[in-house]
Order: structure tokens, then C-alpha cells, then sequence
């Protein structure tokens, strides 16, 4: 999976939609439920890429119910309702070891939903 499949899967994991036919917003624009919005009702594809950002990785784990387990420096899981596993091992970026255990982490559950 390319990194940009596994941020669009990890956003329909936690509710994301996005609307391919809305022409005026041209795909740039995740849409979320109103009732279930921690960042707003919708925010632009750009600005959200927990890969990169510490933050927002930490948020989805949290928004998804997600478990992490680190093994001193070799090794991240993120674990989902049993039904998606990620490990991630650590290199020399830890903190990037993390953020793409749990975005794999919620790509997984939600592939595993479709």
C-alpha cells in the first residue's frame, strides 16, 4: 500500500468520508459526521498526514481505541479489536516507527471492515 492508500484507509477508519463527485472541493477535503468530529466537520487532505505529525497519529490511535506497545528500541505494535495488527520495526526515527504502526494499524481495521 502506498502511504497515500493507507492515510485514506486510516481516515475512513475513523469515520472520514470523502465525496469524489463534489466537484467545488476537487478531492481535497476530508468530511466527517458532525457528531463524531474531533477536528471540525471537515479539514483539508493537506494539512492531515499523521505519518509526519506526532499529534494527529496520537489522536486517531485514541479516536480508534487503538493499543501501543513499544520494546525498547526494536520494535512498535499497534493493536485494533484484535482484528488489525501492526508492528513497525524501529530504526533511527522512533517516533516515525510509530506513526506508521498506527496509521497501518487503522488501514488494516478498516480493510478488514470492507
Amino acid at each position: 500500500m502506498t502511504d497515500r492508500e493507507l492515510l485514506e484507509a486510516a481516515a475512513k477508519a475513523q469515520g472520514w468520508i470523502d465525496f469524489p463527485t463534489d466537484s467545488g472541493e476537487g478531492r481535497s477535503t476530508w468530511y466527517f459526521d458532525a457528531t463524531r468530529a474531533p477536528f471540525g466537520p471537515r479539514i483539508a487532505k493537506r494539512y492531515w498526514d499523521p505519518l509526519t505529525d506526532g499529534a494527529q497519529a496520537l489522536q486517531l490511535a485514541t479516536n480508534l481505541g487503538m493499543s501501543l506497545s513499544l520494546n525498547r528500541s526494536d520494535w512498535v505494535r499497534a493493536v485494533l479489536d484484535y482484528d488489525a495488527v501492526a508492528v513497525e520495526t524501529i530504526g533511527l526515527d522512533k517516533h516515525a516507527a510509530v506513526n506508521r504502526a498506527i496509521v497501518r494499524c487503522a488501514a488494516k481495521h478498516w480493510n478488514s471492515k470492507c
